[in-house]
């Protein structure tokens, strides 16, 4: 048999890698918490949201893009905070702020598949566009079948490119 190494050998020492891991993983930004903590209230408003996202810059020129871009098809431009998180809704803002902060864990080149991570990314937002098309076609055809949440595509409508030199500044405050 071969000799495991210590941690495999020792399931206290293999808990105690994994916790010394998870202690290196990046915080979220306050703003993205503070967001949490009013979605979770079920008596809150778009106001409340608006009041979150409005001091964060970041946030509001990225909910303002994304609900501006082609995917949404809008014919006016969206031009307040309040308009975007009326179009996108509550949980794609939150969505929205989630996936932005992660940008920073990215690497530009993707080792392991051989690839940059703007192509990664490309083909990420088409497997969500292509899956949130097939759960609502599956749904409307199959009346027994409950309809798809609010389906999650923040990455198919997100104009976050990670290979981007505009997302990798962002990270720097974050």
């Amino acid at each position: 048999m071969p000799d495991l190494p210590t941690a495999a050998r020792d399931p206290i020492a293999l808990k105690q890698r994994i916790l010394d891991a998870t202690a290196a993983l990046p915080l979220l930004p306050s703003s993205v918490m503070r967001l949490r903590t009013v979605l979770d209230d079920p008596r809150s408003s778009a106001d409340a949201v608006e009041a979150v996202v409005r001091p964060d810059a970041a946030l509001t020129g990225n909910l303002l893009r994304m609900a501006n871009s082609a995917f949404f098809g809008v014919p006016r431009r969206i031009e307040s905070v309040r308009q975007a998180i009326t179009l996108l809704g509550m949980r794609r803002v939150y969505e929205a702020a989630v996936g932005a902060s992660f940008l920073c864990l990215i690497p530009e080149r993707l080792l392991g598949y051989g690839l940059e991570a703007s192509a990664f990314w490309r083909h990420c937002v088409a497997v969500a566009v292509l899956g949130e098309r097939l759960a609502i076609g599956c749904a409307s055809r199959h009346r027994r079948w409950p309809s798809p949440p609010a389906c999650s595509t923040t990455s198919a409508s997100s104009p976050w490119d990670p290979s981007s030199p505009r997302s990798r500044t962002r990270c720097a405050g974050a």
